[in-house]
């Protein structure tokens, strides 16, 4: 859960919102089509209501944009703070690494899986499958963030970035989707555990390692790199929550529907783009402290699409 979590409350522009102590109920997307697939879950509509305030939880992926976890590390590097990083007017690096390859861009907002969770005929074998995955793949961000970690020779800039809670914020977030797996999804531990990376999801894993451990790489282009995995998740969903409210033809379309309720809508609250807007600022300054120059946004134009691809890749894993 998060201090701030009500989707009414308004943080300031820069603020980031402060990960509480995460429970497996507080994070998640939920099942598939509610007519379905909902006698094949453990819990109810009503039973995950019980638990859940739909502003104060989302993706696990999602909560780490909420939380700092995924850029303290370029903060103490550059001797500023979040708020001196994301407070100046600094050229909008994100946006023109969309716009060069805004077919890519266009193709993850619009992945099929994600559209199937819009409408409802999402599979819950599907929706299973993601989920183990994605429980594999935030495994590997914790492996991404200690290999960080790692390779700072100064320990004033380790221990000046608060590494013990970052760290176990991102452990957290992880054991939370393999709690949602067994909670709601009819999986024992042992089964998610057990759960062998697919070629996919091993290809993404293998990419983000290879270039974080490679030593030409400039400190910079880890961020570039997730930057599709961090804000793809309140595009896809902000762009579902407006189609779906535009449509007549949806199948279960209420407030309740399970989609809406456990992914979309905690994905697209107001709170949720305003930490994706102050992740931007905050990853636009970064990018403009290292003083760029061509060649360098050149590479992250290249690193962002191959991020989009991966992104991509990963959601048909849930078809």
């Amino acid at each position: 859960m998060y201090a701030i979590c009500d989707e009414h409350k308004t943080p300031h522009p820069n603020q980031l919102l402060i990960p509480l102590t995460p429970t497996p109920h507080a994070y998640g997307l939920g099942a598939s089509n509610i007519a379905a697939n909902m006698t094949s879950l453990r819990g109810t509509l009503v039973d995950l209501r019980s638990y859940l305030n739909p502003g104060s939880f989302g993706s696990a992926r999602c909560n780490l944009v909420l939380s700092e976890a995924s850029i303290d590390l370029a903060v103490p590097l550059q001797g500023v703070s979040l708020r001196e990083l994301s407070s100046g007017v600094v050229k909008d690096y994100i946006g023109g690494m969309i716009e060069s390859n805004q077919a890519t861009w266009d193709a993850l907002l619009d992945n099929e899986f994600c559209k199937k969770l819009g409408d409802g005929t999402a599979t819950n074998d599907g929706f299973k499958n993601y989920m183990t995955q994605d429980y594999l793949y935030l495994r590997n961000y914790i492996k991404y963030k200690s290999d960080l970690y790692f390779k700072r020779e100064d320990w004033t800039t380790v221990s000046s970035t608060n590494a013990a809670a970052s760290f176990s914020s991102a452990v957290g977030y992880t054991e939370s989707q393999k709690s949602l797996c067994v909670e709601y999804l009819d999986m024992t531990d042992s089964q998610v555990e057990q759960t062998q990376p697919g070629d996919t999801t091993k290809n993404y894993i293998k990419w983000i390692n290879d270039k974080t451990q490679d030593p030409g790489t400039k400190y910079t282009d880890p961020y570039v790199m997730l930057l599709p995995c961090l804000l793809g998740y309140y595009a896809i969903a902000s762009k579902l929550r407006k189609a779906r409210d535009e449509r007549d033809d949806i199948p279960n379309k209420n407030p309740e529907e399970l989609y809406y309720w456990l992914w979309i809508r905690p994905n697209s609250t107001k709170q949720a783009g305003m930490s994706d807007q102050s992740h931007r600022n905050t990853v636009n300054a970064i990018l403009d402290q290292s003083q760029p120059t061509g060649d360098d946004i050149k590479r992250w134009n290249g690193l962002f699409k191959e991020g989009c691809e991966n992104e991509i890749a990963f959601f048909k894993q849930g078809l």
